[in-house]
């Protein structure tokens, strides 16, 4: 069906094409593929999230937009990993350090989880201690997406200000 739903409408401002894909991981590997009509797959039945990052395949034409749409999420949702590789976008409107701009909901980091994420060919990665998050990814950016392994659930939020100040003094 040409039919879209759970946030795929804004999918419509750009010229896909039959076979082009767009992927999340949400516990599970999770796809929705395009037809040459409309958008099929589990991910259509799930629909696109704030706190999920997407990777596309797409055989348009370079320089394509994604016209974005609706209000924007304040405060942002929680972030929800399970175990294994997730994917998240950052959201907020500010950069959020690894150690001081998180709080953790529930769960913990642990030993070798690791958060990365790449430009091009440019690769930037930490991994957690113990303590802290140790490499040459330090914060989250705007607009960057992030695959994130952990190996126990973990849920976070982004720190308010005041939160940041009291984190960054420990």
């Amino acid at each position: 069906s040409g039919q879209t739903t759970n946030g795929f409408d804004i999918l419509q401002s750009t010229d896909f094409r039959q076979d082009d894909i767009v992927k999340t991981r949400d516990g599970s590997f999770v796809f929705a593929s395009y037809d040459g009509a409309g958008w099929q797959g589990l991910l259509v039945t799930m629909g696109l999230s704030f706190t999920r990052g997407y990777m596309m395949f797409f055989s348009g034409l370079a320089g394509s937009v994604l016209a974005q749409t609706g209000e924007a999420q304040i405060p942002a949702e929680n972030v929800v990993l399970f175990p294994g590789w997730n994917w998240i976008g950052h959201a907020p409107f500010d950069n959020y350090d690894l150690d001081t701009g998180i709080e953790l909901v529930s769960g913990q980091f642990t030993t070798d989880d690791i958060v990365k994420t790449r430009s091009g060919s440019s690769l930037t990665f930490s991994t957690y201690d113990g303590t802290q998050f140790q490499g040459s990814l330090n914060s989250l950016v705007p607009g960057e997406g992030y695959k994130i392994f952990v190996s126990e659930a973990v849920t976070f939020r982004y720190a308010t200000p005041i939160t940041r100040r009291r984190l960054s003094a420990l």
